[in-house]
């Protein structure tokens, strides 16, 4: 599976709208919906969503890119007998979700 932040396409009438399924903005969204009840007892308002999505997506295509342009800066360490590390290779993709396959 690749580490997917959502995206922006063009339509069939040539104007962009948000590809936010199975993405890091689409769990952002789910967690924000499901903190914001908790804590405020109501669902969030649908006012305001279409701009935040935008926050949303515009968030984690910055993380996954910075992740991603920085990956060799990363280590895994597993602690056990030998004290093994390895090297970590995100599967990213900025404009379309991969399935796991």
């Amino acid at each position: 599976m690749s580490l997917y932040p959502g995206s922006p396409h063009l339509n069939g009438d040539g104007k962009y709208v948000l590809d936010l399924e199975k993405s890091m903005a689409e769990a952002i969204e789910d967690a924000m919906d499901e903190v914001f009840h908790k804590v405020k007892g109501t669902p969030i308002p649908e006012v305001g969503k279409e701009d935040r999505q935008l926050l949303y997506v515009a968030i984690s295509r910055g993380v996954l890119k910075y992740l991603a342009d920085h990956q060799e800066t990363m280590s895994v360490f597993a602690i056990d007998e030998v004290n093994d590390t390895g090297h970590i290779d995100l599967n990213v993709t900025m404009n379309a979700h991969q399935t796991h396959v």
